[in-house]
C-alpha cells in the first residue's frame, strides 16, 4: 500500500466510524427526544442549537494544533464523539440530553474540521475532490450498515434506547484504537500556520460557507422533526427512510469527483443551489397541504433529494483548495467551519419560535401555497438557497488558474 493509499485508508476508517455512530444517534434522536424526553418544537430547536455550538468553536482547533498533530487530534475527536453518544440513552431529562449532545457534537465537529484540513493538505487539486467524494461514499456505506443493524435491533429484538446508544458509541472508539495502531503519523508537504487565517481573497468562500450553514441548519432541525411531529413516523419507519436514503447516496460521492474535474466547481454548486431552492419551495407546498394523501410521499422524496444535493458541497471545498495558499489550509478550515456555524447557533432558536408560533397563525393562502404555519421555516430556506445560487455566479470558472495577487 502506497503512502497516498494509507492516507486515504486512514480517512476512510475514521470517517466511516463517525458516520456509523452519528447515523445511529441521529436516527434515534427525534423519537428518543419526543417519546422519552418529551421535547416540543422549541426544545427540539434548543437541542440543535447546543449541538451546533462546538461547530462555532471549531476555530479553537488552531490553538490545539500547537500541542497535538492534526492526525492525532482526529483520533481524540472521534473518541469523544463515541463517549458522548454511548451515554446518551442513560438520561431522560432535557438538561442531560443537552449535555450529551454537546459532548458528542464536540467530537464530531472537531473531527470534521481536522478531516477537511488533512484532505486538502494530503492530496493534489485533481485528487482532492475524488477523495472527498469517496469519503462521502464510505460514510454513506457506514450509515447503511448502522441503519440496517439498528432496524434489526429495534424491529426484531425491540432493544431499548439505552442499549442502542451504548452500542452506537462503542463502534467509533474501537475504530480509533485500530487506526491508532495501524497507521503511522503522516507528514505534510507544507507547514501549517497555527493562527486564524482570514483573507480578503477568500471572501466568496466565506459567504458560501455562511449561507450553507444557515440553509443546512433548517433542513437538519426541521426536515426530520416534521416527519415525526406532523406526519407521525415511528422509529422503525425513520430507520427505513434513512437506510433507503443512504443507499441512494452511496453512489453519488463516487461520481462527484470526476464530475467536478470535468465540469468545474461553479456548475456543480449552481446545480446544487438551484435544486435546493426547488426543494424548499416544495417543502412549503407539502406542509401547506399536510392533510392530503400526497403530502407525506412528497416530503419523503424531498428528504432524499436534499441529501443527494448535499453531496455536491464537495465542490466548495475543492474550490477552496484551488484558490488557497498551501500553508493556510488548517487555519482557514477552522475559521470557515466556525463561519459555517454562526447561523447554526442562532438560527434554530429563532426558527423554533417561528415554528411554534406559526402553528397559531393561519397566514396568507394563495391557491395551494400558504405563507403561514410551519411552512414559513422552509420559505426562509428557499431564500437562502437563492442567495447561494447568486453567490456562485461570482465564482471563477477555472479557479486553478486564479493568480493570487494580494497577501
Amino acid at each position: 500500500m502506497t503512502d497516498i493509499q494509507r492516507k486515504q485508508a486512514f480517512l476512510y476508517v475514521l470517517s466511516g466510524a463517525q458516520a456509523f455512530a452519528f447515523a445511529a444517534w441521529a436516527a434515534m434522536l427525534k423519537n428518543f427526544s419526543v417519546e422519552v424526553v418529551g421535547v416540543d418544537g422549541l426544545q427540539n430547536a434548543l437541542v440543535e442549537t447546543v449541538r451546533e455550538i462546538p461547530g462555532f468553536l471549531a476555530f479553537t482547533t488552531v490553538f490545539l494544533l500547537a500541542y497535538i498533530k492534526e492526525q492525532r487530534l482526529a483520533l481524540v475527536a472521534v473518541t469523544v464523539l463515541g463517549i458522548g453518544i454511548g451515554i446518551t440513552g442513560f438520561f431522560s431529562s432535557l438538561s442531560l440530553l443537552l449535555l450529551t449532545t454537546f459532548l458528542n457534537s464536540l467530537g464530531f465537529h472537531f473531527f470534521y474540521t481536522v478531516y477537511k484540513s488533512l484532505s486538502l493538505q494530503w492530496f493534489d487539486d485533481r485528487t482532492t475532490p475524488i477523495v472527498l467524494g469517496r469519503v462521502m461514499s464510505v460514510s454513506n456505506g457506514a450509515t447503511v450498515l448502522a441503519l440496517s443493524i439498528f432496524m434489526l435491533l429495534f424491529w426484531q429484538l425491540e432493544i431499548s434506547y439505552t442499549l442502542g446508544y451504548l452500542l452506537a458509541g462503542i463502534i467509533p472508539v474501537a475504530c480509533v484504537l485500530y487506526a491508532w495502531a495501524a497507521f503511522p503519523v503522516f507528514q505534510t508537504d507544507s507547514t501549517q500556520k497555527n493562527e486564524f487565517i482570514i483573507r480578503w481573497r477568500y471572501v466568496l468562500y466565506y459567504i458560501l460557507t455562511f449561507l450553507s450553514g444557515a440553509r443546512r441548519q433548517i433542513f437538519i432541525v426541521f426536515a426530520t422533526f416534521i416527519l415525526v411531529d406532523i406526519f407521525d413516523l415511528k422509529i422503525e419507519q425513520m430507520l427505513l427512510l434513512l437506510l433507503v436514503n443512504s443507499v441512494i447516496n452511496m453512489g453519488t460521492g463516487l461520481i462527484l469527483g470526476p464530475a467536478i474535474n470535468r465540469f468545474g466547481e461553479r456548475l456543480i454548486l449552481q446545480i446544487e443551489y438551484a435544486g435546493l431552492l426547488l426543494v424548499f419551495l416544495a417543502y412549503g407546498l407539502a406542509l401547506a397541504n399536510s392533510g392530503t394523501k400526497w403530502a407525506l410521499p412528497l416530503v419523503i422524496a424531498l428528504y432524499i433529494i436534499d441529501h443527494v444535493l448535499f453531496q455536491f458541497a464537495v465542490g466548495m471545498e475543492s474550490y477552496f483548495k484551488k484558490i488557497a495558499e498551501p500553508q493556510d489550509l488548517a487555519g482557514s478550515a477552522a475559521v470557515s467551519f466556525s463561519i459555517n456555524h454562526i447561523a447554526a447557533v442562532t438560527l434554530p432558536i429563532a426558527l423554533g419560535l417561528l415554528y411554534v408560533s406559526s402553528n397559531h397563525i393561519a397566514g396568507v393562502r394563495l391557491g395551494m401555497m400558504s405563507f403561514g404555519g410551519p411552512a414559513l421555516v422552509f420559505w426562509v430556506g428557499a431564500m437562502l438557497a437563492a442567495a447561494s445560487f447568486v453567490a456562485t455566479c461570482f465564482m471563477r470558472r477555472n479557479p486553478s488558474r486564479f493568480v493570487l495577487q494580494r497577501p
